[in-house]
């Protein structure tokens, strides 16, 4: 814009029109970051008014001093309202980088559903595993005898498998009899048991509380 264009335009209508580009940007950001201008009233209300009010002034064909000195002053709202308008996008990142979950969590999450699932799956085979021992002839027997047995511990029993935690009844199971050898014994701490089978070797059984479950063994 020349000189005479400046002069003749006048630094308010200058002003008037650098306010409504300044509104018209601020219009487009907001587009852009899909905020609704009408639901923030911090800013959105004054730049509307703001913007319709340097739209009037800036239609206006003449401009006295005292125009001119109002178009200064309302031209330089939109100025505060892009302030303000930063101010938000900033505020608002904040709070949504605060409020988001972050990648260790959201990897936690999703780590915890997999496991989950897993379990799941790994429970419905186990469950469709059982169900399919007990049909068969050795589970029959198995589970007639001993209801609470699962299929693992009705084959370990009849391999005459031993193992820690295995309980007394499961141990003559076991073994196909009762042990040779049964020694309680009590040392101030509740009573405690050896079971001792003799043959070619001896092996014996501890529990070591009294809850009838094999402690260890030799």
């Amino acid at each position: 814009m020349s000189q005479e264009e400046i002069k003749k335009w006048g630094k308010g209508k200058i002003i008037a029109v650098s306010g409504a580009g300044l509104f018209a940007l601020m219009i487009i950001l907001g587009l852009l970051v899909n905020i609704d201008f009408l639901a923030v009233p911090l800013f959105g209300l004054p730049v509307y008014i703001t913007g319709l009010l340097v739209w009037w002034l800036w239609s206006r064909k003449g401009f006295s001093k005292k125009k001119k000195t109002v178009i200064n002053a309302v031209a330089i709202l939109p100025v505060f309202a892009v302030i303000f308008f930063l101010n938000f996008l900033i505020f608002n990142n904040i709070a949504s980088s605060l409020n988001k979950p972050s990648l260790v969590q959201q990897n936690k999450d999703e780590l915890d559903y997999d496991a989950v699932n897993m379990a799941a799956e790994a429970f419905e085979k186990l469950a469709a595993e059982e169900k399919a021992y007990e049909a068969t002839p050795e589970g029959q027997k198995c589970k007639s005898a001993h209801p609470d047995w699962t299929k693992k511990i009705c084959e370990d029993v009849a391999k005459q498998n031993v193992w820690i935690g295995m309980t007394y009844e499961m141990l003559v199971a076991s073994a196909g009899r009762e042990p040779d050898s049964a020694k309680p014994s009590n040392y101030g701490s509740g009573t405690q048991w050896q079971w001792c089978y003799h043959g070619k070797t001896t092996m014996c059984f501890y529990d070591n509380d009294g809850d009838k479950k094999i402690d260890a063994y030799n």
